[in-house]
C-alpha cells in the first residue's frame, strides 16, 4: 500500500487519485504498486518489523516533468557484515 499518513499517526491512507498531487505522482504510485506486487516486494510493517519497502518519496520537477523516486529500504537482515 502506498499513501499518506493520517495526521499525528502512522496509519496509512491510500489516496489513489489525490487532487493535491501532481498527476505524474499519481501515475508513478500506480506503476510502483503494480511492480511491487509483480516482484513480491513486501511492505515494511512497524508492528512486526518484517518487510522491506519502508517509504516512498516522489518528486516532480514542474518545469521539465521529470520524476525522482526515492525508495527507503529496510536493511537486509541477512546481508554480509564485516567482523
Amino acid at each position: 500500500r502506498i499513501g499518506l499518513f493520517a495526521p499525528g499517526t502512522h496509519d496509512l491512507l491510500e489516496i489513489p487519485q489525490c487532487q493535491a498531487h501532481h498527476p505524474r505522482i499519481n501515475s508513478a504510485v500506480q506503476i510502483l504498486q503494480k511492480k511491487c506486487r509483480q516482484l513480491d516486494i513486501p511492505p515494511y510493517s512497524e508492528k512486526t518489523g518484517m518487510g522491506n519497502l519502508r517509504h516512498v518519496l516522489i518528486n516532480i520537477e514542474r518545469a521539465t516533468g521529470q520524476q525522482q523516486i526515492t525508495l527507503v529500504w529496510k536493511e537486509n537482515d541477512h546481508a554480509h557484515k564485516d567482523p
